[in-house]
């Protein structure tokens, strides 16, 4: 029960961190550079795979793209800062994603057109020594200008 607790207070911090970090999403002009939202970079789908039709829900490889990136610019920045509320202990937090399975998605107005919250469980770590363990982690994405997904 303690490491769901603690799993939870770690992912809205992770998700209040990013939202706190917010920085101008810049358009690329040709269409084989990588999008940059909220300062992370997503290269832009191969060639070999069409992007979906609008409308259409995330896949979970397209989620597992976004939280991944997500995860790497914590840790380009040297790990994720947190209190611990109840003890006042002070830690640093490197997030590792091992696997993702989507449980649903649904439609979010704003955020723009064509953005989506999905629900996802997730098997990860916080720290490079913990044994990876299951977590529920919200996911929003939207469609960037090249038609792929990026955060939202």
């Amino acid at each position: 029960m303690r490491l769901l607790v603690f799993a939870l207070v770690i992912a809205a911090a992770v998700a209040a961190f990013l939202v706190s970090h917010h920085r101008p999403r810049t358009v690329p002009t040709p269409a084989t550079a990588p999008v940059s939202t909220s300062g992370l970079t997503l290269a832009s789908a191969p060639a070999s795979t069409a992007p979906a039709a609008p409308g259409a829900e995330p896949d979970e490889a397209a989620l597992e793209r976004v939280l991944r990136a997500q995860y790497a610019q914590i840790e380009r920045q040297g790990g994720m800062p947190l209190v611990v509320t109840a003890t006042g202990q002070r830690i640093v937090v490197h997030p590792k994603l091992y696997s993702l399975k989507k449980t649903g998605c649904h439609p979010v107005g704003g955020f723009g057109p064509d953005a989506w919250e999905c629900d996802a469980t997730i098997m990860g770590t916080l720290r490079p020594r913990d044994k990876p363990s299951p977590s529920g982690e919200r996911v929003i994405v939207k469609r960037g200008p090249t038609g792929d997904w990026i955060p939202g």
